[in-house]
């Protein structure tokens, strides 16, 4: 069974990608935070992370830094054009998979959308 990561500082939102990755086979644990993250990465191995970007203390991009430092774990595929939670381009590209489906107008969190955006 893969292993997955999740870690974003919206529970709600973590909740929810949980429910759709342990549906697919993934199993999951969470961290609401980058530094709780890398606790965890230098802990355990996992097989993908989906990591947000916008996160209080540590950012996405930061995470990705450190965990660059010792790892080379997946964390997703990201376009140069892929969009933030809020529908703004993201300033810096690849290493970071965004889930943020849920929170874009029209787009309610459904099973079709985790599948289309984990298949991206």
């Amino acid at each position: 069974m893969p292993k997955l990561l999740i870690t974003d500082d919206d529970l709600h939102l973590r909740k929810l990608v949980r429910t759709y990755a342990e549906v697919d086979g993934y199993a999951c644990e969470e961290a609401e935070n980058g530094f709780q993250a890398l606790e965890k990465l230098q802990c355990r191995q996992f097989d993908l992370m989906i990591l947000d970007i916008m996160m209080p203390g540590m950012d996405g991009f930061e995470t990705m830094a450190e965990l660059r430092k010792f790892s080379r774990m997946a964390v997703g595929a990201a376009r140069k054009d892929v969009t933030d939670a809020y529908g703004e381009p993201t300033k810096q590209d690849g290493g970071l998979l965004v889930y943020r489906a849920s929170e874009r107008a029209g787009e309610p969190a459904s099973a079709s959308n985790w599948r289309r955006t984990r298949t991206r």
